[in-house]
């Protein structure tokens, strides 16, 4: 009798020990999952960072043309088209101070 309840004990305790052992098996692959998730949202917010980077850059960009050709419009407006060689000169300076703005 005392063997039998030994064996069931020993089947009870390796049972439970092969569900554990099964429980850890299960959480580390989950945490490789979740490693390699992790990585891919790194990624992905390198990347997106990058793009509005570079969306801001071209926004700029097309802002200052903009206001460069504003800019000429109203010195056209104001000066007539007969003063050219100070249009240009003013388009000049103008062009040089945007640089340094945007610098």
């Amino acid at each position: 009798m005392f063997l039998l309840i030994l064996n069931m004990r020993c089947f009870y305790i390796d049972s439970k020990r092969s569900k554990i052992e099964e429980l850890l098996s299960y959480i580390e692959e989950r945490l490789e999952e979740l490693e390699e998730e992790k990585e891919e949202l790194k990624n992905f917010q390198d990347m997106d960072r990058e793009r509005r980077c570079l969306e801001y850059t071209i926004y700029h960009r097309e802002q200052t043309d903009l206001l460069q050709q504003l800019q000429e419009v109203r010195f056209m407006e104001t000066f007539g088209s007969t003063d050219k060689q100070v249009y240009y000169h003013t388009r000049y300076v103008d062009s040089l101070m945007l640089n340094r703005l945007s610098d």
